[in-house]
This record gives C-alpha cells, structure tokens and sequence, in this order.
C-alpha cells in the first residue's frame, strides 16, 4: 500500500469544492481534502513532460490510475465563511490601493476555511509502486507547499508499506462506498495528461475560464460517522445531508423527490411497490 501523510501546517484548510466560491454562497468547504488535489499538487511539484527536473512522471500515471483512496480525516470539522476584502491587484493604474503605489483595491471572496481537530489527513492506496517510482513521489511530494489554496500550507510525506492495515481510528475512517453519502473528487486515469494540456493552454492564451472545459469524476465515500452497509439491519433512521442550503420554499420539491427515490429504491430491491400497508 501506499501512504501520504498530510500536515495541515496553520491547521486550517481551504479548497473550493464546486466552483461556487466566487460567488461568496459557500457555507461549507472542502472536506476531507479531494485526492485530485493531492495528484495536482504533486504534479505541479516537478511538472510533466519536459518541464520535469529529476523525475519521469510515470509515478504519477500510475498513482491517477489507482482507486480511489481511503482518506483518514476529522469527521466532522468547524466550517468558517470567510468575510468579503479588498486586496491590492496586480495591473497597474494610476490610483493607489493604502500603501500599494499604481494598485487599485479588487474585492476577493475567499469562500470557506476548514478547521478540523486533528490537522493530520492520510490517503492510503492500495497499490503498489516500485522503488524508482516512490523514490520520484517522495521527492514531488517533499516539494508541495500548500494544498488547495495558497494559505493552507502543508508538510507531505509518503511511505510504502507491506502489510494489510494501517494504523487510525475508525471515527475518522472516510471510505469509498457506492452507497455513501459524501461526493468526493477524485483523479482517473489519464488526469496528468489532462493538466499537461491545460498547462500548455494557459502558457499560450492566459488563464481564462472560458477556455478550460471542467472535468473532475467523483467518487461516494462514506461518513466515518455512517455505519457500513452491512451492518444496517432492522429499522434504521434515515436522514439527508446537504452539501449546499436549500431554501425553505424547495421543501416540497425536496420532498417529493426522496419519496420518489424511495420507493423506486424499494422496488429495485424488493421487485415490486410496497403494500397498501407500508407505514
């Protein structure tokens, strides 16, 4: 197996999980950091192709075509919306933003920072690398300085390890599982080649939105709070947990659609729609 080990090193985080931070409705971040950060980051540790210093970038195609991780991470951190600012910007006018000569003030909506209990966040893979390729992971992942945004400085560490188990608690187990509830992002194969050329067209044209066509599959963990499937017999609670809020006057539609799902649920399961009797 193969082991990252992440150091939150201000104990906080920050990652935009949808792309909504822009518009300063976020009340929730990432959480548990996404292993398409993580590949990202150690890509842009040694670059690909030709931009590489003392590695191949075979290591990483082997690391995006692996499943997705389990993630060992705080299962329920504090989320804090952070509050509008003005910042000086880069271009320069003839104004002057406080003591930035030729700067003009451009307003930043950072989204949300994410403050868990314990700062420590381990991926663990189960796959297995040779010496040459940890050797070129170990030296990416010595050079990654933050993950997610610029102010959630990290320390990363990877280890390969023989055995079958890794030492965590299981309250902190977030575990990839069809059924889960929580939708995380992850890699796939072909993922490096992908930033390569995304690399490439923002060397040429500039960073622009338009011009990057979003791509990033997801996976469905489950909570480490959650209990695993099999465990779930008799009659259980069932509850919803929104990623995003949803407005008072979509409780219907909300409604309406979990009776929908389950009793479709049902008869996929049972083969027909449940009795009259059903409560």
């Amino acid at each position: 197996m193969l082991v990252f080990d992440v150091e939150l090193l201000q104990g906080t985080y920050r990652a935009d999980p949808d792309g909504s931070a822009p518009t300063g409705r976020q009340t929730h971040g990432e959480w548990p950091p996404a292993p398409s950060r993580l590949l990202a980051a150690l890509i842009a540790a040694d670059g690909t192709g030709g931009q590489t210093r003392r590695t191949t970038g075979a290591e990483l195609e082997l690391l995006a075509a692996a499943d997705p991780p389990t993630i060992h991470a705080d299962p329920d951190p504090h989320h804090q919306s952070l509050e509008e600012r003005y910042v000086a910007g880069q271009d320069r006018v003839r104004r002057q933003q406080q003591e930035y000569v030729a700067r003009t003030g451009v307003l930043v909506r950072p989204g949300v920072r994410v403050a868990p209990r314990n700062p420590s966040v381990r991926f663990v893979y189960d796959v297995e690398v040779g010496e040459e390729d940890l050797v070129a992971l170990e030296y990416r992942a010595a050079r990654v300085g933050y993950l997610g945004c610029a102010d959630s400085p990290v320390n990363i560490t990877v280890a390969r390890l023989a055995g079958q188990s890794v030492e965590g608690s299981e309250d902190m187990l977030w575990v990839p599982d069809p059924d889960g509830q929580e939708v995380v992002n992850v890699h796939a194969s072909g993922d490096v080649a992908r930033w390569a050329a995304a690399f490439e067209a923002w060397s040429k044209h500039g960073a622009t939105r338009s011009q990057t066509r979003r791509y990033q599959p997801r996976a469905h963990y489950r909570h480490p709070l959650d209990p695993p499937t099999e465990t779930r017999l008799g009659l259980v609670p069932v509850w919803l947990r929104f990623q995003s809020p949803v407005a008072g006057r979509r409780a219907a539609v909300v409604a309406h659609g979990l009776k929908q799902t389950t009793l479709a649920r049902y008869e996929q399961s049972y083969g027909g729609p449940p009795s009259p009797d059903c409560s």
